[in-house]
């Protein structure tokens, strides 16, 4: 084990956290895309797979991701204009957009996915199955604490 100089909780969760991403967009650079942008697709996907229990609006979204309303503007915008998603009027609400997947992105979903994977399966290599649970169920009570 490697000696970070740090035995702060919270930098590690966050150097963790860095190097995931990292190593997230370094695989996401052949599709011209990026870990945020990703995180957006899937979170669209999800929705999707729900039948959408949940709104698919740019506020929404960003809520979900935790990113502020001017982050996840210019992320739509260089989806939409790539491709990836398309933007309609909510019918419930003139001043907000409905947001899609579009083909482009529902064809690649699954190899997103699968790289998404890749990544965290060398970032999980030597633990055990329950350790991975533990972890798991540690990291989604530091969210429920925070939010």
């Amino acid at each position: 084990m490697k000696n970070y100089s740090s035995d702060n909780i919270g930098y590690l969760i966050n150097k963790a956290s860095r190097s995931l991403r990292w190593q997230l967009n370094k695989s996401l650079e052949k599709y011209n895309i990026t870990s945020t942008q990703w995180s957006v697709l899937k979170d669209l996907n999800i929705l999707s797979e729900k039948n959408r229990n949940q709104e698919a609006t740019p506020a929404a979204i960003a809520n979900r991701l935790n990113m502020d309303r001017p982050t996840m503007s210019g992320v739509m915008n260089r989806l939409v204009k790539n491709g990836w998603i398309k933007t309609e009027t909510n019918p419930g609400d003139k001043r907000s957009q409905i947001i899609n997947l579009t083909d482009k992105s529902k064809d690649v979903l699954f190899e997103l996915e699968a790289l998404s994977d890749e990544i965290l399966i060398q970032a999980l290599k030597e633990f055990e199955t329950e350790e991975k649970e533990i972890l798991k169920g540690l990291l989604i009570r530091i969210i429920d604490n925070l939010t």
